[in-house]
């Protein structure tokens, strides 16, 4: 939602109104919004209708336009200070070229579209990230929740080389959880929509602290992890920001597996400090 504002933000400066207005009213969909939105969008229609009719002056006409324009960039400020005060969800995509390819776009989609229109949380997200990329969002943005689509296995994370090749990057274990362990005062709950990442996992949960931590205990198919992620963030969404029910939600996300083959991967790890 962020680039969303700052594009709008953009076309204003660059007087493409009518296009600021359409981009307004096809991404912020609360009623209220939209309600807003299309008053402004009438109101520049008949502005122009009436001045070419003569029946409003130019310069009444400028004063008329430039009072909408002002509510607008009113309005994009309090949506962006909305989005700085909400909880991050940080995506981290990985699907490098010499491994098989995964949906990792698809899932970053879905989960944002589900987030979009909550009060208390947002969707930031890199793909094709790599392990500086992952340092620097986490820095940037201090997350509440670090969800990785990716592969892996018992021992480690596959992410991408930050040198354009998109060749795999492999993040250990070790060096992984001594990373998270900087993070553990801001970061709840650790998503590895992955294969074979319970071992990662418990050793989160040990070493790093993190209270929960959702992992995978075999190979998962990737319609299963876009299943799973659905009827997690689905539920997640309901959720009170500042007291988000990580258990509720992966066990919405589980239920969407009943059935299949993958109905018995997904696991829940809960640090016992934080029980």
């Amino acid at each position: 939602m962020g680039d969303i504002i700052e594009r709008c933000q953009e076309l204003i400066r660059q007087n493409r109104l009518d296009d600021a207005l359409a981009l307004m009213l096809d991404s912020f969909q609360q009623s209220d919004d939209q309600i807003l939105i299309s008053t402004w969008i009438t109101k520049f229609r008949k502005l122009s209708r009436d001045n070419m009719l003569g029946i409003i002056s130019m310069s009444d006409s400028n004063v008329e336009r430039g009072t909408v324009t002002y509510h607008m960039l009113e309005f994009l400020s309090q949506k962006e200070s909305e989005e700085t005060n909400k909880q991050v969800v940080l995506f981290i995509g990985a699907s490098p070229t010499d491994k098989s390819s995964l949906e990792i776009e698809k899932e970053k989609k879905l989960i944002d579209n589900l987030l979009e229109s909550h009060q208390g949380f947002r969707l930031e997200a890199k793909l094709s990230a790599s392990r500086d990329d992952l340092q620097a969002l986490c820095n940037k943005f201090k997350p509440k929740v670090i969800h990785f689509a990716c592969h892996s296995n018992h021992v480690g994370l596959f992410l991408e080389k930050n040198d354009g090749s998109r060749s795999t990057e492999f993040y250990n274990f070790v060096d992984f959880v001594d990373f998270l362990k900087q993070h553990s005062r801001t970061v709840d709950c650790i998503i590895l929509n992955s294969c074979e990442s319970e071992n990662i996992g418990e050793h989160i949960s040990k070493s790093a602290l993190i209270p929960t931590i959702i992992c995978m205990n075999q190979e998962i198919h990737d319609s299963a992890s876009l299943r799973f992620a659905e009827g997690f963030y689905r539920e997640f969404g309901n959720n009170e920001p500042k007291n988000p029910n990580y258990k509720n939600a992966y066990l919405a996300g589980k239920q969407r597996l009943q059935g299949s083959e993958d109905a018995f991967t997904v696991e829940i790890i809960e640090t016992e400090l934080y029980q």
